[in-house]
């Protein structure tokens, strides 16, 4: 089963959260957590009951380098695993992919999580 969970904001770059204080990535934590809960009931989104393939697709003004994208990601992932909609976020459990697109003229940017079971 595929489900496609779209979220009204681009995930940050890790070095957003490099030298803030830890208050910035909780209160992202908390938004991202809202989002992902009102996009997973939108999407029809089932727990995991096993391993779970997830691509994050950033649509975002600029592409992030790989290892900034990932980075930001990860109170996002956190979440998913939190709303049980992966088991766990270790190489057993997960098979992560991530890319950036360039936003459409008048597109505002937004972040796709694809997670299909395996």
């Amino acid at each position: 089963m595929t489900f496609q969970l779209v979220v009204p904001a681009a995930t940050p770059s890790l070095n957003k959260y490099a030298y803030s204080h830890w208050r910035v990535r909780q209160r992202d934590k908390a938004s991202w957590e809202l989002w992902l809960m009102a996009a997973a009931h939108e999407a029809g989104a089932t727990k995991a009951t096993g391993k779970r393939r997830l691509m994050i697709e950033r649509h975002g003004r600029r592409a992030l380098d790989p290892d900034n994208m990932i980075g930001g990601a990860k109170g996002a992932i956190d979440v998913l695993r939190k709303l049980g909609l992966l088991m766990d976020d270790h190489d057993g459990a997960i098979e992560l992919a991530a890319r950036n697109v360039k936003l459409n003229k008048g597109e505002q940017p937004h972040t796709v999580f694809v997670l299909e079971d395996m």
